[in-house]
């Protein structure tokens, strides 16, 4: 197995394991061996083992301190690995692992990192079909862009008190996930759990200032309560959510209240959001009324009549 890999000398003792040889295809168990001609192997390099469709099992020796970004990209027989506590690992790593089941990640690692190529975003566990389980270590700080996207077998996650940042369609398609709890000190989330079609239970921090786009398309949702923190919601946040019936306010909020679990700004003079999955087919929108901002009534589930205040002077583009 030794002779099947290219290493490259980075200090007087030590090596970097490049990759394979070209046209070679490694078989299941793959041991990274801790030395080589008398040198320590302390690296694997960017996309050392990418495309190798057939290993199994990765063991990696305790001197490895660093993993390139996509070391394990579409690995995609990949069932279990061993990874260095102090390891630092790079972006997208496992990248398509899509039999990759359960990872346990090292202590001190601060970013799930996205790689970017051609304003293209390759997340770190992005298409790990297969992923159930993983363990994010409490030194996590920010949860990169498409970092657990098409992880279509995640049930639940727990996100650790020092995130500070969950960027882009960092859950989208997880459609088996079925409840988060995201941590105070996250104030932004655009995108984030889009067509989390399983998702029931949610709990927002009150550190949060602005959602756009961050539950829609979750079809399960039937209830949200805004925490008194919440500046700035879209129409889409709660789009196709069909069988979302109420959304509930923290008396506290500034910004917003809700009429009969219907989401208006806080002095009532604009509509925000109608729960696609409230019920009843006539809805009387409230007496002072002046803006309905778009995406309001989005496919609505029953809704067939809308009574309009005298107050009312403009439907937004999209409001329906």
């Amino acid at each position: 197995m030794r002779d099947d890999f290219i290493f490259k000398t980075i200090g007087e003792n030590t090596l970097c394991l490049e990759g394979v040889y070209p046209n070679l295809l490694l078989k299941e168990r793959v041991l990274i061996p801790e030395l080589f001609n008398g040198k320590r192997v302390v690296e694997i390099a960017a996309k050392a083992f990418q495309d190798q469709t057939e290993i199994t099992e990765v063991v990696i020796p305790n001197s490895v301190n660093k993993i390139g970004n996509g070391a394990f990209k579409n690995c995609t027989a990949l069932i279990n690995i061993t990874i260095p506590n102090d390891a630092k690992l790079g972006s997208s790593i496992f990248y398509g692992c899509r039999s990759l089941k359960s990872v346990q990640l090292p202590q001190g690692m601060e970013v799930l990192g996205a790689e970017e190529v051609d304003s293209n975003y390759y997340g770190f566990f992005e298409k790990c079909s297969s992923l159930e389980q993983v363990f994010i270590p409490s030194s996590v700080k920010v949860i990169d862009n498409n970092a657990f996207k098409k992880c279509f077998h995640l049930k639940s996650i727990l996100l650790p008190s020092s995130l500070r940042k969950i960027n882009q369609s960092a859950f989208s398609y997880c459609t088996s996930l079925e409840e988060i709890s995201i941590p105070e000190g996250i104030r932004e989330l655009f995108n984030t759990f889009t067509d989390c079609i399983s998702l029931k239970r949610v709990h927002l921090p009150t550190s949060l200032k602005k959602m756009s786009f961050t539950f829609c398309g979750c079809t399960n949702l039937k209830t949200i309560y805004l925490p008194e923190g919440v500046e700035k919601v879209d129409g889409l946040s709660f789009g196709y959510c069909f069988a979302l019936k109420r959304i509930e306010v923290s008396e506290k909020n500034n910004h917003f209240t809700s009429a009969q679990g219907v989401l208006y700004s806080k002095d009532l003079k604009r509509m925000v959001i109608y729960p696609a999955g409230r019920e009843g087919d006539t809805y009387s929108i409230s007496e002072g009324t002046k803006v309905i901002a778009p995406h309001c009534f989005i496919k609505t589930r029953y809704l067939k009549k809308v009574i309009t205040p005298n107050s009312l002077k403009r439907i937004c583009d999209d409001a329906f």
